[in-house]
């Protein structure tokens, strides 16, 4: 098996094997520790689980002993599971026919009569476990709607034979949502240069996306700020003194196989200090967001939701004007440590993007800020990338949410300077946590200000 992956992928691969006992196939119920054990060590890292036949159920059993037991959590490394020809039922009745194929298939084929054998008594003795599992990982994997203490959505394919018998085709099509039919029969793996291997590779380079999560093929982010001097009378305030302004665009591409049907949300806020002056744009899209939420935005001018549910593959735009949505305007907290690097001792600027928190997967996200309006004018420092990788999905909204951040897990990325005074990034596959960057502006003396 290991080599005919590897071949076929043409790449090195880390290929490890998680040990199920034998007791496994006579009480898939009674999942062991050891296996358990295996999958949350092989959590540390990002890796892709593979089972096939019979054993697919035994993983189904064992992420949901995970996740009952509050480990949940361990869980998000795992980049997809892929189930080759499953044995699972929804429906009972579906097992009569496996005792006629068993014996059948036994005759035919002496030398794996033994393997067959096991097979059946293995599923007779097991159906309604089965059924109960199927069920249970359909709703707390396949149908899940977020990350929790249980519920995990991690992208499900499977590989299988519609015509094959000892296969229910109305289960495996009832529970899977990512599923690819193959011409070949088989009860071993299948061998180097089937179309089965290679629907497999495939999948292992280019995991498919849960039902709902966001699949994002490309995001750009434009950022434009420039110095201003702004005195704006507001119905709620008295006066809001601007000395920036901020043009965000954004242009979301989604993959042409996303298929989520849930609302996909952007929030943009400033503090009491900002304001969100128009949104110039708002394009092939509309916005479907609570009712509460407009009048919010109408009122107070510095929160700005957006949802929609992505309908095409066209470019959704969002273009707004803000002021003051990149400094101090918000309240922090002075003493915590984050302030080393979101805060520094000279006035500093920021922008950050949250990628959510398992809702959305962005193939690329290319980053562009534009600081060129500051030269000459005011001094400035090189912008900063952090990437924090972090399950939540931080709003960034007051000191409470930035103090909980750990700074362990944020990371330094450095910038590429197009040209005098505009900075860019570019990330590749990202799934959750946030971006900030942060840069800052100092008056320059010699300009009188």
């Amino acid at each position: 098996m290991i080599t005919s992956l590897k071949a076929d992928l043409n790449e090195e691969v880390d290929i490890s094997y998680i040990k199920i006992p034998s007791s496994q196939l006579k009480n898939i119920d009674e999942v062991e520790d050891a296996v358990i054990s295996q999958l949350l060590l092989a959590c540390r890292n990002n890796f892709t689980i593979l089972a096939f036949g019979s054993v697919s159920i035994v993983i189904m059993n064992s992420i949901l002993k995970i996740l009952g037991s509050g480990k949940s959590d361990h869980l998000r490394n795992i980049d997809q599971i892929i189930f080759v020809s499953p044995i699972i039922f929804r429906d009972k009745l579906a097992f009569k026919k496996i005792h006629v194929y068993s014996a059948l298939w036994s005759i035919l084929n002496f030398k794996s009569w033994r393997l067959a054998f096991r097979e059946n008594n293995y599923l007779s003795t097991q159906k309604g476990t089965i059924s109960r599992i199927a069920e249970q990982f359909y709703r707390r994997i396949i149908a899940a709607e977020s990350f929790s203490a249980s519920q995990a959505m991690i992208p499900t394919a499977v590989l299988f034979n519609p015509k094959d018998s000892l296969l229910d085709r109305r289960s495996i099509e009832s529970v899977f949502f990512n599923k690819t039919r193959v011409k070949e029969k088989y009860l071993t793996f299948p061998s180097f240069g089937s179309e089965t291997l290679s629907l497999l590779s495939s999948i292992v380079k280019n995991p498919k996306a849960h039902k709902n999560v966001f699949w994002i093929k490309s995001l750009a982010v434009n950022i434009k700020i420039f110095p201003v001097q702004f005195e704006k009378i507001d119905l709620l305030r008295e006066k809001l003194i601007a000395d920036h302004k901020g043009e965000v665009r954004l242009k979301f591409d989604f993959h042409p196989e996303n298929s989520s049907i849930l609302k996909f949300n952007y929030r943009f806020s400033v503090g009491i200090n900002g304001n969100i002056e128009e949104i110039t744009s708002f394009r092939d899209f509309k916005n479907e967001t609570d009712s509460s939420n407009i009048g919010r935005f109408e009122r107070d001018g510095n929160e700005f939701i957006v949802e929609f549910v992505p309908r095409s593959t066209s470019p959704h735009k969002l273009a707004l004007d803000v002021l003051n949505g990149f400094d101090d305007s918000q309240e922090w907290d002075r003493n915590s440590e984050l302030e080393k690097i979101v805060r520094p001792a000279k006035k500093r600027q920021y922008f950050y993007y949250p990628f959510g928190n398992g809702e959305a997967k962005y193939d690329n996200v290319l980053i562009t800020i534009n600081l060129e309006k500051y030269l000459g004018s005011h001094a400035i420092t090189e912008p900063q990338l952090y990437i924090i990788d972090t399950p939540m999905s931080l709003e960034f909204t007051d000191s409470d949410e930035i103090t909980s951040l750990i700074l362990s897990d944020y990371s330094y990325i450095p910038g590429k300077l197009l040209y005098r005074g505009v900075y860019s990034w570019e990330l590749k596959t990202k799934e959750r946590g946030v971006f900030v960057v942060t840069w800052e502006v100092e008056t320059n003396d010699q300009n009188g200000n």
